[in-house]
């Protein structure tokens, strides 16, 4: 009698990031008076995962718990104009406080002979989330659309399957899901 194949791989780490955006007067097109003066900021954050991979014969299981963060980009907090290529105007909240993730994630894959079946599901929870949203202002005509911040979660899954023969013949198909809300239950823009 043959014995399965069986194995695993534990993995787990930790990051510290530091991110220091400073920005400048630029004559009259931000004095200190605009509606995003010039600012100097500092973002910090500590982040870790933790991960585990097993093997059962034919059947590959992953499960995954990892943080993660973002701080602004700089058009996110100190855009205050007309975006390049488009008719809107983005104005940036430079007082945003840094998007924290928490993200949970399981996945299998099975393997035999031609046939490879796939899936895994996902949570990811925001606190801070950035975002564009749109609103009914105006400035000179240009629709203005603002950067801001809610708590969110992202969910859902994915599935598939492959057919392969002889490596001359393969077909797959996937399906995914993705359900984005804020807290309030309303969708993300």
């Amino acid at each position: 009698q043959q014995s399965g194949k069986f194995g695993g791989n534990f993995e787990a780490g930790l990051r510290y990031d530091h991110r220091q955006v400073n920005t400048h007067q630029t004559g009259s097109l931000n004095p200190p008076t605009s509606e995003v003066p010039p600012f100097n900021r500092g973002f910090n954050n500590l982040n870790g995962s933790i991960g585990e991979s097993l093997i059962f014969n034919n059947l590959l299981v992953k499960f995954d718990l990892s943080s993660g963060f973002r701080s602004g980009n700089l058009a996110e907090l100190a855009a205050n104009g007309l975006h390049e290529g488009t008719p809107y105007w983005y104005i940036g909240n430079p007082r945003m406080k840094v998007e924290q993730c928490l993200n949970a994630d399981v996945s299998a894959s099975w393997q035999h002979k031609w046939l490879t079946l796939r899936g895994s599901v996902f949570r990811n929870r925001f606190h801070n989330f950035i975002y564009l949203r749109p609103t009914d202002e105006e400035y000179f005509g240009f629709p203005i659309s603002r950067y801001e911040q809610t708590n969110a979660s992202f969910q859902g899954f994915e599935a598939g399957a492959s057919f392969e023969k002889n490596e001359r013949f393969s077909f797959s198909f996937d399906y995914s899901y993705l359900d984005a809300k804020r807290d309030d239950g309303s969708w993300l823009p």
